[in-house]
């Protein structure tokens, strides 16, 4: 069978039909995918965003807690942000590690010191971001007030880009 080939555009006014199809990567954008699409759950990537907060007005104490289970074939752990609702006076830490299966996914736990201002959203570096099915996150807070006074409304947030069981 020979190859016919068009240069330019082309418009079809109705519906068009092939036996195989190749599209360039760019050819189907988000807004032409129809809601009714029943597109697959394995073929979509899913974002988790998982983590824990304490009350507005309780200081910072430290726990360990399971955040996520990996239900997908993989994931990746995109980022991990923290912050406190009042910060931390003086000599006063809290830390936090993001664990997979007891080991931490971060380069160095990342450390909330009194130099943050209210609600400052600090960022961890991650070190190994590779998840697979039934790896599981916890999230590990130590604080430490060491003389000073801790701080206030902890938030924790792990963002993780999960693919479709």
């Amino acid at each position: 069978m020979t190859l016919t080939t068009w240069d330019g555009d082309w418009h079809v006014g109705g519906r068009l039909t092939a036996d195989t199809m190749v599209l360039p990567n760019d050819a189907v954008a988000d807004a032409a995918v129809s809601s009714a699409a029943a597109i697959a759950t394995h073929k979509l990537r899913h974002r988790h965003l998982a983590g824990l907060t304490q009350a507005s007005a309780t200081t910072a104490t430290t726990t360990r807690i399971p955040v996520l289970v990996v239900r997908g074939s993989a994931a990746e752990v995109k980022a991990l942000v923290a912050g406190l609702v009042s910060k931390n006076i003086g000599a006063a830490t809290v830390t936090i590690d993001l664990l997979k299966n007891g080991v931490s996914v971060l380069s160095s736990p990342l450390v909330l010191t009194s130099t943050p201002v209210d609600y400052e959203v600090s960022s961890a570096a991650i070190n190994l971001p590779d998840l697979v099915q039934d790896d599981v996150l916890e999230v590990d807070v130590v604080a430490a007030a060491g003389g000073g006074t801790l701080g206030t409304g902890l938030f924790v947030e792990a963002v993780v880009d999960e693919d479709g069981a």
